[in-house]
This record gives structure tokens, C-alpha cells and sequence, in this order.
């Protein structure tokens, strides 16, 4: 580092020099060291996961190129490359002492979403909303896992909807597209086209509801898919207790993001 003893300033500035800069003198040297001694919070979360790399790296090139083939698929859903999915999933099976490899799948990646609704709990409204303009054509997309059961005689259900606004000239109104899930399903896509409206304004609006029904909903890749990209907060479950507000949640219920274990799921 370049040390400054004298600084010379002619011309007839010095008093202009004075008026506009402070200048600090530092009595301090300090050592510079090749060890690094603090992080962030989340470079400190992160640092056990690289010393797993290697042993992830290698189950990598263990696989068949068959193998491969299949996590570039799964991958290919969420825009990733096989290996980087296939090592994201590995670190996670050796830090958290699980054997082997996972299978990799179209319809969930690494984290999935998790709803678990008890017996007499009540209803449950999860909401996401934003203000980015829905461009079309647009579908939405959500691959799901049922373990649920209606309570009798009450008409139970679990749907996704997705609602924008819009304005043709006639006043704001509020375009609204649902689709009602399967109650018990393994994973499995469920689509739907989302109706097109000209003056499409800057707000929309994605919500899970479930009514009268009980048990487990697992969910993945819940999205609106546009010309101009995602719609959606954590749309592959990261931190879904974070993304979505708990419009109305009993408190019995439980909405977390979880790894979809060989036994679970």
C-alpha cells in the first residue's frame, strides 16, 4: 500500500484545497494476512458444504452416462445442469447422513414444498402476491403430491389459483384461473392455461386454499410460466414458510420446506 508523507499544492489553491477536502492523518499499520478470520452469516452456513464437495464430485462420476442423462432431464425443469442439481442434492444426503443417491425426478427437485393439515384443523389460505405484468400465452404450472381426505359430507378441496388485473376500458377488474388438485395422486403435473385480457395492469395474486380436507400436500415447481419469464415467489421451495403469508393458518398446521427422503416421498 502507497504511504503519502507530503502533499504539495500550488497555483494559488491551497486555501480552496482546505475549503473543499478534509484530510486524516493515520498513526495505525496494520498486517495483511492470507488467512481469512470473518464471515457472513451465510458464507458460515455455507462452509461445511464444501468440504463435501470432493466426495459428491466423485459419486458424480460415478454414475452412468444413462444416470446422468436423467438428472440433465429432471434438471432441465428448473433451468439447472444435471451435475449442478445432482451435487446440491448429494451435499445435502452427506451432511445430513443419508446413504446413497437420490432418483432423480420430473416432478420435484431437492426441496419440495410441505402442507400438513390435521384432523379438525379448519381451513387453510396461503398467498403470494406481486406487481410484475403477466404477459401471455401464460400457464400455470404446479407438480403435487395428495395424501389428503375430504371430511365427510362438506365438499373438501385444495385448489391453486392465480388472479391479475386488468383494464380494456371499462374499469379495473380481476382475471381469476383455478384448478382444484387431486386429493390423493403421486406426483404428478397439474397445468392450466391462464385466461388472456388485454390492459393487463402490474398486480397479480397466487394462492393456495384447502377446505374441509385433512393429511398431506407436497408440492414443487409451483409457477406461472410467461413469454418473459417466471411468475412466482420461491417457485422450486426453497424457504416456503418464508415466501408465502399465512392468510389464514390454524395454528396446528405446518408449511415448511422439506428434503423428499427415499421413505417419504
Amino acid at each position: 500500500m502507497a504511504k503519502v508523507n507530503v502533499t504539495l499544492i500550488g497555483m494559488g489553491l491551497a486555501g480552496f484545497d482546505k475549503a473543499v477536502l478534509r484530510r486524516y492523518l493515520w498513526k495505525e499499520t496494520r498486517a495483511v494476512a492470507t488467512k481469512r478470520f470473518k464471515y457472513s452469516r451465510d458464507e458460515l452456513k455455507a462452509l461445511p458444504s464444501y468440504s463435501q464437495f470432493a466426495e459428491a464430485a466423485d459419486a458424480w462420476n460415478a454414475l452412468s452416462d444413462e444416470v446422468k442423462q436423467d438428472w440433465d432431464a429432471a434438471a432441465d425443469v428448473i433451468g439447472y445442469h444435471g451435475y449442478n442439481l445432482f451435487i446440491q442434492d448429494k451435499i445435502y444426503r452427506i451432511m445430513n447422513g443419508l446413504e446413497g443417491n437420490a432418483e432423480p425426478s420430473l416432478y420435484h427437485q431437492y426441496l419440495v414444498g410441505h402442507l400438513h393439515i390435521p384432523e379438525g384443523a379448519g381451513d387453510v389460505l396461503l398467498r403470494q402476491t406481486g406487481n410484475v405484468r403477466v404477459t401471455f400465452p401464460a400457464i400455470l404450472e404446479v407438480h403435487r403430491k395428495t395424501i389428503l381426505t375430504a371430511n365427510s359430507g362438506d365438499g373438501g378441496y385444495v385448489k391453486i389459483r392465480f388472479s391479475y388485473t386488468y383494464n380494456e376500458g371499462s374499469g379495473e377488474q380481476t382475471q381469476t384461473d383455478e384448478v382444484s388438485l387431486t386429493l390423493s395422486s403421486p406426483w404428478f403435473e397439474q397445468p392450466l392455461n391462464i385466461t388472456q385480457h388485454f390492459g393487463v395492469l402490474p398486480s397479480w395474486t397466487l394462492e393456495i386454499e384447502a377446505h374441509a380436507v385433512s393429511g398431506d400436500l407436497y408440492w414443487d415447481d409451483l409457477m406461472v410460466q410467461t413469454p418473459t419469464g417466471i411468475i412466482g415467489n420461491d417457485p422450486y421451495c426453497f424457504d416456503v414458510a418464508k415466501y408465502w403469508s399465512k392468510i389464514i393458518f390454524p395454528e396446528s398446521c405446518i408449511l415448511e420446506s422439506i428434503y423428499p427422503t427415499d421413505d417419504a416421498l
